[in-house]
């Protein structure tokens, strides 16, 4: 037994050297130009498994088999990696992968970028009052017709949704891309919702010291609910939203996308699959933003501007 076990503890050792090997010859070739570089330091342990965003210079092609047609299909079948996402919205996929099957990815002609699939948080920083929402409301501009996609927690059942001596909800669409039990578990959607939509009818009582109406409160809500009952979510189930958004605007005429959303930035706008997502449709037709997508990664101010117009390119 005691020969037996140091062979197999040789064995084991040879063989845990031959993969530490291989990963050192991998990112001795890769190209680390298309590696972001919060995902650099992870690649160093050969065990960990990485949620990642890899982004294509063409968009691929999924096959009938489930996995992912042409160099990509490969890689991952072979050495075990996880196809979670196809995107529609970008040439792009989201996968769980081992640091050689980034390093192996990065070094193939038609992938532009590998980043991670980094995690954001809830953010909302502008009211009414900062935009000037009044101004709008004595020229009766107060969002009749328009649909507003809440891309947050989700958006709790309220009466300020309601449509105007009604009890008809404005909500008019649901759907959660991270399950959950409640139509809002951590409750800043509710919130947004309000900011954006609300119409002041709870606080439009005897005795209130002040009306909390939102800044287009006619307007009608997509809930496309991204954040966990912690207020967390990732890159790729944001820009899931964000296609459903664009697939649901003739039906619902959603002419605005909220995103009060946050994390750091890695790198430039070209590279980060979020900021893709959030240009996408704005090359097509005109959209409005609010409020910024991202934030910096120093100063954490916003690198967007509110409620932006996006118009077709040349």
């Amino acid at each position: 037994m005691p020969g037996y076990s140091l062979k197999y503890s040789r064995r084991a050792a040879r063989t845990a050297f031959l993969a530490f090997f291989l990963l050192i010859v991998n990112r001795a070739f890769a190209d680390n130009s298309k590696i972001s570089p919060d995902l650099q330091p992870l690649l160093g342990n050969p065990s960990n498994q990485i949620n990642v965003i890899v982004q294509y210079n063409t968009p691929p092609q999924q096959s009938s088999g489930g996995l992912l047609g042409g160099l990509l299909g490969g890689v991952v079948n072979l050495l075990g990696g996880v196809l979670n996402t196809v995107f529609s919205l970008i040439p792009a996929v989201s996968a769980t992968l081992h640091p050689a099957d980034v390093l192996a990815v990065s070094n193939q002609s038609n992938v532009t970028y590998i980043s991670l699939d980094r995690q954001l948080g809830a953010s909302l920083d502008y009211t009414a009052a900062a935009v000037g929402a009044s101004s709008a409301w004595t020229y009766g501009l107060e969002g009749d017709g328009i649909g507003v996609a809440v891309i947050d927690s989700g958006v709790y059942h309220h009466p300020d949704l309601n449509a105007a001596n009604s009890s008809k909800s404005r909500i008019v669409y649901r759907q959660s891309f991270i399950g959950g039990v409640l139509n809002d578990d951590f409750g800043h959607g509710t919130h947004v919702a309000g900011i954006v939509a609300g119409n002041g009818s709870s606080s439009d009582q005897l005795g209130a010291f002040r009306t909390f109406k939102g800044i287009a409160p006619h307007a009608n809500i997509l809930d496309l609910r991204v954040l966990d009952q912690n207020g967390a979510s990732n890159d790729s189930v944001v820009i899931a939203a964000i296609e459903k958004a664009v697939q649901l605007k003739n039906q619902y005429n959603v002419r605005v996308i909220n995103l009060s959303l946050g994390r750091p930035i890695f790198e430039g706008c070209s590279q980060d699959p979020l900021c893709q997502g959030w240009k996408r449709p704005g090359r097509a037709e005109s959209w409005w933003w609010w409020p910024p997508a991202m934030k910096g990664a120093t100063d954490m101010r916003p690198f967007c501007r509110p409620a932006r117009r996006r118009t077709p390119s040349p």
